[in-house]
């Protein structure tokens, strides 16, 4: 009978660690998805800035028409 003891301690043992396992797991969840929603408006942020430097389509075609021009004039 005092096996039977020993197992359901050592079984409450396993359960008290497991919740504590979940809690933490839960705890840094919401740790992670806070960090993650603070990034979103600085990830916009960054691409509205970075969309800036990127040279538009417009340009390349004039830059392009430009050289092949000074190109066929010799200079």
């Amino acid at each position: 009978m005092s096996h039977a003891l020993w197992t359901l301690q050592q079984i409450s043992l396993f359960l008290e660690s497991s919740k504590l396992e979940i809690k933490y797991l839960l705890e840094w969840k919401g740790t992670m998805e806070k960090g993650i929603t603070d990034l979103e408006p600085w990830k916009g942020t960054s691409k509205l800035s970075l969309s800036r430097f990127q040279p538009k389509p417009i340009i390349i075609l004039l830059e392009t028409i430009a050289i092949a021009y000074l190109s066929a004039r010799g200079g």
